[in-house]
């Protein structure tokens, strides 16, 4: 696994870039819905990735369900530079809109972040389920707003960034994935599956969108994160000696793939060996982000593919790669 640190002197200046955001919105166990900017509340990653970005002089426009709370925290900023609207995640219509204000108002976008996420709502397994009950469908609702919200989100994100884009433009979409999208975590199939489906749509998209869009993607994968989504169970992490990230961590990350650059992939261990690191802006990074700490996790697993899956394995997978190349597909339609 290798370290993902941010360098402050190899960022690139976001003065004046545009940058849509969106928020989620948590239900309550009685059902109630109340505002999580991403994933936890006016203190929430979302908000603290508005604070950082506009900090560094970035237009910002988020959407979130919230119009109450949404305002409040738009309140904080010039209305100039600080956009708000109420979206649910889980309608397309509603991520158009949101695009499409940033579009108006600023004439162009530049970076992309879907933040969204909400946990378990039901055990769909739960162990009272009978042959009568199982006839009722149980709710999908974690996969609309974490899966299917993002698949939405970035279809429209890859046309807005596109539009009228120069050749010279840097642009950029991060997801915001989760440990849970890369190991089994328990009791949350959900919330497990609809993570897991946002790195594979990472995945899917890090060598498509720069070749046909030229837009860069990454996904942040965090560990357990100091917001409202957690906020019961911190006594446990407490009790375990386990760290939890600050919004704030989550919002570093994000500002690293988004302005900083990133070793080249394939090029592990070239510093040690003396030879300058080829160094490029972050593309197809999956970083887990734990205690504050940040990791790439797909460059091991790259590098190390032929000892866990076997040699023979691999090879059948990189040649039937060439079948699904951007090239390929784009030739032969």
């Amino acid at each position: 696994m290798t370290h993902f640190d941010l360098n402050q002197s190899d960022l690139r200046s976001l003065q004046d870039k545009v940058v849509v955001l969106t928020g989620s919105v948590h239900r309550t166990s009685d059902g109630a819905q109340m505002l999580i900017f991403d994933q936890g509340g006016a203190n929430g990653i979302g908000e603290a990735t508005l604070e950082l970005f506009n900090s560094r002089g970035a237009y910002v426009v988020f959407g979130d369900i919230n119009s109450t709370a949404g305002e409040k925290v738009a309140a904080k900023y010039d209305s100039k530079r600080v956009h708000f609207l109420r979206i649910d995640v889980s309608k397309y219509e509603d991520i158009v809109a949101l695009f499409r204000l940033a579009l108006s108002e600023y004439g162009t976008v530049d970076h992309a972040f879907s933040i969204a996420g909400i946990l378990e709502q039901e055990n769909i397994f739960d162990p009272s389920l009978t042959i009568e009950s199982v006839e009722q469908p149980p709710s999908l609702v974690v996969l609309d707003v974490n899966l299917k919200g993002t698949f939405y989100f970035t279809r429209v994100a890859a046309a807005y960034l596109h539009h009228n884009a120069k050749p010279t433009d840097d642009k950029s979409i991060t997801f915001i994935s989760s440990v849970a999208g890369f190991t089994g975590t328990p009791y949350i199939p959900a919330y497990v599956a609809s993570k897991h489906g946002v790195l594979g749509l990472m995945r899917s998209l890090r060598t498509y969108l720069p070749s046909v869009f030229q837009i860069r993607i990454n996904a942040i994968c965090p560990h357990s994160t100091a917001t409202a989504m957690i906020a019961a169970l911190e006594p446990r992490f407490r009790k375990y000696g386990v760290g939890l990230n600050s919004p704030g961590d989550i919002a570093s990350v994000i500002l690293g793939v988004v302005a900083g650059r990133h070793k080249r992939r394939g090029q592990e261990g070239v510093g040690a060996t003396g030879v300058e690191e080829a160094r490029e802006p972050c593309n197809g990074l999956a970083i887990f982000v734990a205690e504050g700490r940040a990791y790439e996790i797909d460059e091991g697993l790259d590098r190390t593919q032929s000892e866990w899956l076997g040699e023979d394995a691999v090879d059948c997978i990189e040649r039937s790669s060439l079948i699904w190349s951007p090239e390929e597909l784009i030739t032969n339609k």
